[in-house]
């Protein structure tokens, strides 16, 4: 949860999760010890595992591997709980975790807002809490809202939209058309023209015909150094941020998706599409129209050839083809003998 841009609506204890999610006490307390205080403990955050804490609240799906001693807080899990030790945790019972985890995210947590007023520039508004650095320029009509942070030597297109919160970095230009929500953004940083940046992620739950979309709470972190071209699209982490290294480049019309991890020094050409949670390490060249389905982790140093389509993970320093993906110099053997059998036939 990025406390920069988002926020509980009110205090939440055990209590007000147990009544929201429909579970009784005496369920809670065969998972629990006796002494714990269902209307005193209170959650302050929500969290992934990997960051969890003494005051957030997690999930835990059961076919998902985690070592639970590394878990903090309250967690939301499967029943039955026979395969681990919960003894240092707080437990709240589930049939769906992760339903219930993101339920509750939509239900109890919003956006930072401050009511300002606006200074108008150049046929531009600018929220008079915003902070701007030295030689900063502004297009017509642009809007920055309110507390955003500026650095020095920043130029702001035309039709140029930054949300609350947002943080921008030195020597940042930022093209006409694009829009910035829940963002922190690195030095000397090139956002090219309709590309948007930090809005919420595509996640909902499938099989329910009235699902929602998930609210998102993470942001978008991007590094220094780094080149985004057009109409190119990040989403905003649903925990945790999703993050783009120092000296990425990134082509036009690329969709990165939710909790996406860009290694520095990585290269993404046009029109590649990372689905949720991608994992590139650094150094990583993707040619154009490359996709990596979710959850997929590419280790540095590795290449990817134009239209490969990536399902599986793959080491440090793979070279990488085809259609499902694999080794690049299997897939070119394959396409060989492919050739030589397609023309016996002809």
């Amino acid at each position: 949860m990025n406390k920069r841009f988002f926020k509980l609506k009110n205090d939440i204890s055990i209590k007000i999760i147990l009544e929201y999610l429909n579970i009784s006490e005496k369920i809670f307390y065969k998972y629990n010890i006796k002494n714990i205080n269902i209307n005193d403990f209170k959650i302050n955050q929500f969290s992934s595992l990997s960051k969890s804490s003494d005051d957030s609240l997690v999930f835990l799906n059961k076919n998902v591997y985690y070592n639970v001693k590394d878990i903090k807080g309250v967690c939301i899990t499967k029943v039955p709980l026979q395969e681990h030790n919960f003894k240092n945790i707080i437990v709240i019972p589930s049939k769906n975790p992760k339903l219930d985890f993101c339920n509750l995210i939509n239900e109890f947590c919003i956006k930072k807002e401050k009511k300002s007023k606006f200074v108008k520039i150049n046929n531009s508004l600018i929220s008079d809490t915003s902070v701007k650095g030295l030689n900063f320029t502004i297009g017509n009509f642009s809007m920055i809202d309110a507390n955003v942070e500026i650095g020095k030597n920043v130029i702001v297109g035309n039709n140029v939209s930054i949300s609350e919160n947002c943080l921008i970095g030195n020597d940042v230009h930022i093209m006409d058309g694009a829009c910035i929500e829940n963002s922190i953004i690195g030095n000397n940083v090139t956002i090219s023209q309709n590309t948007v940046i930090g809005k919420n992620g595509f996640g909902f739950h499938s099989g329910s015909p009235n699902s929602k979309i998930f609210f998102h709470i993470g942001g978008v972190k991007i590094g220094n150094d780094v080149f985004i071209g057009s109409n190119c699209n990040v989403d905003r982490g649903h925990i945790d941020n999703t993050t783009i290294g120092d000296f990425v480049r990134i082509d036009n019309q690329v969709h990165i998706a939710h909790n996406c991890q860009i290694g520095k020094n990585s290269i993404l050409a046009g029109k590649c599409a990372l689905s949720g949670s991608v994992n590139l390490g650094e150094n990583v060249i993707l040619a154009g129209d490359v996709g990596i389905a979710d959850n997929i982790t590419i280790g540095s140093n590795s290449f990817i050839s134009a239209g490969t389509k990536v399902f599986k993970n793959f080491p440090e320093n793979s070279k990488i083809g085809g259609y499902p993906a694999r080794s690049l110099y299997d897939w070119q053997k394959i396409q060989v003998k492919l050739n030589k059998m397609l023309s016996k036939i002809r």
